[in-house]
């Protein structure tokens, strides 16, 4: 146990430190400015209000989620804190339901250590601050979800994972899609 706890601990100090590290997404921009538009003004989430080949076009997925709270922590922290803290928190979240996730399957303790550096590896090589940072969460959380049903099938776990379902879509962590998707 003691091995798996320096394993988390040492994950989680990179993860921290990398979150602090250059940015270099020219999306975030949009991204923070869409959330702050719709925070702020409340703007229309599912028209583009900045691109210049789909001005004023339906939008018809949008990671709301991730825009929100990324203008919220920008809001309240300033932009490069505010970076730092959301990135920080995709990072340690990640490692939370990794974790989580071993354990629930039973996982012997060194390849949940494995799946502990592996995720952080693969997340520090990608640490844009993007919709993209929820990705691998979600996707362990679906991991999860399917093992959950196979071990019990309960009207419950159905019914989150209906919703689950709609809120994942295949772009970005798409949690609303805009009505128009219902036609």
């Amino acid at each position: 146990i003691i091995a798996i706890t320096t394993v988390a601990v040492l994950c989680a100090f990179n993860i921290v430190q990398m979150a602090g590290s250059a940015l270099y997404s020219y999306d975030q921009y949009w991204h923070l400015q869409t959330g702050k538009d719709l925070l702020l003004n409340g703007s229309n989430p599912f028209v583009d209000h900045y691109s210049y080949t789909f001005d004023q076009q339906p939008i018809k997925h949008q990671p709301l989620f991730f825009q929100l709270s990324y203008a919220a922590l920008e809001q309240f922290f300033g932009f490069s804190k505010g970076t730092r803290i959301l990135r920080s928190f995709a990072g340690l979240l990640l490692l939370t339901v990794v974790f989580l996730f071993g354990r629930a399957i039973k996982a012997p303790l060194p390849f949940q250590a494995l799946a502990l550096a592996a995720s952080t590896y693969f997340l520090v090589e990608r640490f844009f601050p993007r919709p993209e940072l929820y990705d691998q969460i979600l996707v362990v959380m679906g991991f999860y979800l399917a093992y959950s049903l196979h071990q019990q099938m309960t009207h419950g776990r159905l019914l989150f994972a209906l919703v689950f379902s709609g809120a994942r879509s295949e772009e970005h962590t798409s949690e609303l899609q805009s009505p128009d998707h219902l036609v």
